[in-house]
């Protein structure tokens, strides 16, 4: 009996213990969740796919329960989940990283999907539907639950969009004007957006004027080129739209959870490097000259070689910019007095059609390709900076991330990398403020280890950052006022390019700034080596 007592003591004793070990463990037991929304980009479009940009192989077109458990490692989403989970470690935080990143989606999209448990977006609807086969769009019916679920519990929740807001109000359209002359413009510009290559793309656009033939007119012709060179003209519109679609996601996100923070994730330059791979521009020039071209074949029925005119240079290009409303114009009054393409008609109609052809490639170049996409990401990026201050978001600038030679417009695994580091720099103090519940000293001053300094080219110095006071973030964003001359990466390493000079920048996530000031100097080897040939040759 006595037995008992002592052995139902001591197991009592023992629940107690235990329940209080396992309330103890509760109560330590915290949990960080990180949510990134975004479109193609965010998801890391193609970065795991054995052919780069290949629909079948883009384990993010699709959103699914499998892709949130298993996300692309190297999307920048991943890599600064990785960061927030060494954060969580430190401070006894066990933490998520979810991507529900689609490339198909836009921000208006998003934005519906959360606040309408019915939404099925028509233009990610249409790209399933179209490029994998009827039935594709299928899981789209599930995006509302996976997003209240993930939004709701989240902590930190990053959204990175507006670059396709902007294209998909140019493309679709495109395609309810029923011109095929424009849609097969509109069929390559798709096949580009999603990484094809160049004689896929043209392809593509070429099999559907031959597939429509029938259908082209002069009309059609002219109907093409008025509504292309329409699109520089209404460029401010499309970035207006795409910023207030990212306001609207971003009240909608406060609508399910009203404590979380919220980081704007920027727009880079995708082309940034363009000048460093020129067939870039020539290409996307070669693929629209040749569907007008060929377009004015059909409606003439002689033969044009769609490989005859020369391409323009960039020069060029932008001189005759200036023209293109005039000579538009002048192609769709010359179209209208014509009954019939006859004789000398035909060859001043092709003639016409295939100078404006290079002057209409223009404006898709402007909103799609090259050094022309800038003026878009930059006014979209200003715009995103008011959002954030107006909706108490964080601003993440990514602007000058690195990029490819090629005309995919989305970031490598460098480029994502970089993404998430610029994060790390700017998103710590936030993260760390959400899960310890204290404020961390903000940076008042930043001091480097050198105010100038002299490197000879493809020589690396060390250019280091301390930030003030003591208990601030030490991390900083590097930049350089020219990177043809000085380049700098995500950790203050500074290569000289070629000789000249250049500033390099230090910034802390509040603003603070410190330069220093950068000569590159020429090989002396090679200035050895032509005084020796100089020598030999006396």
């Amino acid at each position: 009996m006595i037995f008992k007592k002592i052995l139902a003591g001591v197991l009592s004793a023992t629940m107690l213990v235990t329940a209080t070990s396992m309330t103890a463990f509760a109560k330590e037991t915290k949990k960080y969740d990180y949510v990134a929304l975004g479109d193609s980009i965010a998801a890391g479009f193609g970065l795991n796919s054995t052919t780069r940009g290949s629909l079948e192989a883009d384990p993010a077109l699709i959103l699914t329960e499998d892709l949130i458990a298993d996300p692309v490692q190297d999307a920048y989403a991943q890599v600064f989940g990785n960061y927030i989970a060494e954060l969580g470690q430190a401070n006894g935080y066990i933490t998520t990283a979810t991507n529900l990143s689609s490339t198909a989606y836009r921000a208006v999209d998003v934005q519906n999907t959360i606040l309408n448990e019915n939404y099925k977006s028509g233009i990610a609807e249409w790209i399933f539907e179209t490029f994998s086969g009827e039935g594709a769009s299928a899981p789209l019916a599930d995006y509302h639950d996976i997003y209240i679920k993930y939004l709701s519990e989240a902590e930190l929740v990053s959204i990175q969009l507006g670059g396709n807001d902007i294209v998909m109000n140019i493309i679709p359209p495109v395609f309810q004007m029923e011109n095929p002359v424009l849609t097969s413009v509109a069929i390559s510009l798709t096949l580009t957006l999603f990484g094809c290559d160049t004689k896929t793309v043209l392809g593509g656009g070429l099999k559907v004027l031959m597939d429509n033939k029938d259908k082209i007119s002069y009309k059609s012709v002219t109907e093409a080129a008025e509504y292309i060179s329409s699109i520089k003209q209404n460029a401010d519109s499309y970035v207006q739209i795409a910023a207030d679609h990212v306001e609207d996601v971003v009240n909608a996100v406060k609508t399910v959870n009203e404590t979380a923070d919220i980081a704007l994730i920027g727009m880079f330059d995708p082309y940034g490097n363009s000048l460093l791979y020129d067939g870039q521009i020539k290409d996307m020039s070669n693929i629209i000259r040749n569907i007008f071209v060929k377009s004015a074949e059909i409606v003439c029925g002689n033969t044009i070689k769609t490989d005859a005119a020369e391409i323009l240079s960039d020069e060029e290009v932008e001189e005759k910019t200036s023209d293109l409303e005039k000579n538009v114009k002048t192609l769709s009054k010359f179209s209208a007095r014509i009954k019939k393409f006859t004789g000398s008609y035909k060859t001043k109609f092709t003639k016409l059609v295939s100078a404006v052809a290079n002057e209409i490639a223009y404006p898709i170049q402007y909103m799609t390709a090259g050094k022309n996409v800038e003026p878009q990401m930059l006014s979209l990026n200003e715009h995103l900076k008011e959002i954030a201050q107006k909706t108490g978001s964080i601003y993440v600038d990514i602007y000058n991330i690195s990029n490819e030679c090629n005309p995919d417009p989305h970031p490598d695994v460098n480029g994502h990398r970089e993404i998430a580091e610029i994060m790390k720099t700017t998103l710590s103090d936030t993260v760390i403020k959400g899960m310890t519940g204290t404020e961390v000293p903000a940076p008042t001053s930043v001091k480097l280890n050198k105010t100038s300094v002299s490197v000879a080219k493809g020589q690396t110095c060390q250019l280091t950052a301390t930030v003030d006071p003591t208990g601030a973030s030490q991390a900083v964003t590097w930049t350089t006022s020219n990177k043809n001359i000085a380049a700098v990466d995500r950790n203050g390493v500074v290569t000289g390019v070629k000789s000249g000079t250049a500033v390099i920048t230090a910034t802390t996530p509040n603003g603070k700034k410190i330069s220093c000031k950068v000569t590159v100097k020429k090989n002396s080897s090679n200035i050895l080596q032509k005084l020796i040939r100089s020598v030999s040759k006396k």
